[in-house]
């Protein structure tokens, strides 16, 4: 904390009335010990009563927030009332500021076709290649399976052997435990992705946009801005917080048995279904099929088919070095026209915002635990500092305030003293 330095540059006025106060009260009594005459004996009646009015409330401002003086069985307001602040903070915080409505609200206009292109760019081609190396996969296997398929299909045209190619990645892609080693692959990258300075600094921007654009009435603000002061709301803490669980969580996900995971499983399938029967991911099957073709010569267009494309797009580093490559070409190119297509691209986002929702529901009361513990670290300086500086103007106020009620009751009791008091006890005592 700033601290005392903090503490001069806010009562910077009033402390200059109380050190002129003091300095008068001296000039005061020098001049009323070596001058007795009634403007003299004003002159220090109203500098101690001066001083006297800033003493006073320095010591109650003062009193409020510390114990300076040490003096026994006085607690200030924060020691006093540290459990309830702290309470009531916690409830406010995570009920208000970092309750669910402001994650609802960053899932409200999320785009996942928007947050890729912007945010997650770099990790894309990961995906898509680790996508491409399971359909690869799943390619070989279709070939294997074909073999004696294969060169009939080839010699009867391309489109037979694209319309067979497409019925069996549809098949297979949701068939048996491979729809969820694609999701165990996809939850992995996502696991990754997660862990990114850059996805952290995504989010903290996000939440403190949010954070900082709710309206809310005068405690809420209140309340919002030591949240901040404090760093109970710090942004990228909140974040990285977030981030954590949410990977710790996604490791879980992955776990078969989590009642979570068949409810992704669920999503998942729906989804591989969809896109596999969108036109654009036709198109590209179709466009794959046909490189194939072209790549095989007439000659070979024979029962040796399986063989001579194994040997051009399989064998060895080729799976890698060219099959995958071409594969991942092809799903690029298919999930940029989806992304271009206004209807499956709402649709995919709507499918987005329901499965965060899924995940807000199932992990909420994990994230908002944390602030509970950033809350129990907080020192009695952090909570005074933060009230001090959100009342220190209006606290002033009643420093100067005390100046200029100790000169006005000084005056009133020199007068009441001198014209009333004073008379009237002399009359007494000459009668």
């Amino acid at each position: 904390m700033v601290g005392r330095d903090f503490l001069m540059k806010r009562y910077k006025t009033a402390n200059r009335i109380f050190l002129a106060s003091a300095i008068l009260f001296v000039i005061a009594v020098g001049v009323h010990c070596f001058c007795e005459n009634p403007l003299a004996g004003l002159f220090y009646f109203l500098a101690q009563s001066c001083l006297i009015g800033c003493f006073a409330d320095w010591f109650a401002v003062e009193a409020l927030f510390r114990n300076r003086l040490h003096l026994p069985l006085f607690k200030p307001l924060i020691p006093a009332n540290r459990e309830a602040v702290l309470r009531r903070l916690q409830e406010t915080v995570e009920g208000k500021l970092v309750g669910k409505e402001t994650f609802t609200d960053l899932l409200k206009n999320f785009s996942l076709i928007q947050f890729i292109e912007k945010e997650a760019e770099s990790s894309v081609k990961d995906i898509e290649t680790d996508l491409a190396r399971s359909g690869g996969e799943l390619l070989l296997g279709f070939m294997e399976d074909h073999k004696k398929d294969l060169s009939c299909w080839i010699r009867q045209g391309v489109n037979n052997a694209k319309g067979s190619l497409a019925a069996y990645l549809r098949k297979k892609a949701l068939e048996g435990n491979y729809a969820e080693q694609l999701l165990d692959k996809l939850l992995e990258e996502a696991q990754r992705a997660v862990k990114s300075n850059q996805m952290k600094q995504m989010i903290t921007n996000k939440l403190e946009k949010l954070g900082e654009n709710r309206e809310r009435g005068f405690l809420e603000r209140l309340v919002y801005s030591f949240a901040k002061f404090t760093n109970t709301v710090d942004y990228e803490d909140m974040a990285e917080a977030f981030l954590a669980a949410l990977s710790e969580r996604i490791e879980l996900w992955r776990v078969d048995i989590h009642p979570f995971h068949k409810t992704l499983l669920k999503e998942w399938n729906a989804a591989v279904e969809a896109f596999l029967k969108t036109e654009e991911a036709e198109k590209a099957l179709a466009h794959f099929a046909e490189e194939l073709y072209q790549s095989v010569s007439v000659e070979e267009k024979t029962d040796a088919l399986y063989n001579s494309l194994y040997e051009k797009w399989a064998a060895g580093d080729q799976f890698e070095k060219r099959f995958v490559p071409k594969l991942r070409t092809m799903l690029h190119n298919a999930l940029r026209s989806v992304a271009e297509n206004k209807e499956l691209r709402a649709g995919i986002d709507e499918s987005a915002r329901a499965l965060g929702g899924n995940i807000l529901e199932e992990e909420y009361p994990h994230i908002s635990s944390v602030t509970a513990d950033i809350l129990k670290k907080f020192k009695d300086s952090d909570l005074n500092e933060f009230i001090e500086a959100k009342v220190h103007k209006e606290l002033e106020g009643i420093r100067i305030n005390g100046a200029v009620v100790g000169l006005v009751a000084g005056f009133a009791l020199y007068g009441l003293i001198e014209y009333l008091y004073l008379p009237i006890i002399s009359l007494l005592f000459s009668l």
